[in-house]
């Protein structure tokens, strides 16, 4: 099961040395949800996280003398909004130029004759 297309953000991290079995649950103590867990080699393992949970983790690695190395880090839906908001400010400002209201035209409100 993979939830990342569900996260605002997530990287994957490779977990090194230590206790990597009392870094998982001291994870879960702190609901901080690791998905996708693959066993690299002997006390090494690679997992997904939330971006917003990276600092906790680094936390717990220094509690159980393991070390985090952030391998990528993917940012999620919000890097496809900015082209999107940036081509419609611009289609916009295109439009309101071509019509023709950009040009004012003010009354004064006493005429000297």
């Amino acid at each position: 099961m993979s939830l990342s297309h569900e996260l605002p953000g997530y990287c994957i991290i490779e977990i090194n040395g230590g206790s990597i079995e009392r870094f998982s649950n001291l994870a879960m103590e702190r609901n901080i949800m690791l998905w996708d867990i693959t066993v690299i080699g002997p006390q090494r393992w690679e997992a997904k996280v939330a971006l917003k949970s990276l600092r906790s983790l680094r936390q717990i690695g220094h509690l159980t003398e393991s070390y985090i190395i952030v391998k990528e880090r993917h940012s999620g839906h919000r890097s496809k909004v900015a082209p999107a908001l940036f081509t419609g400010c611009c289609c916009c400002c295109h439009c309101f130029c071509l019509s023709g209201l950009r040009t004012f035209h003010f009354r004064s409100q006493c005429c000297i004759r």
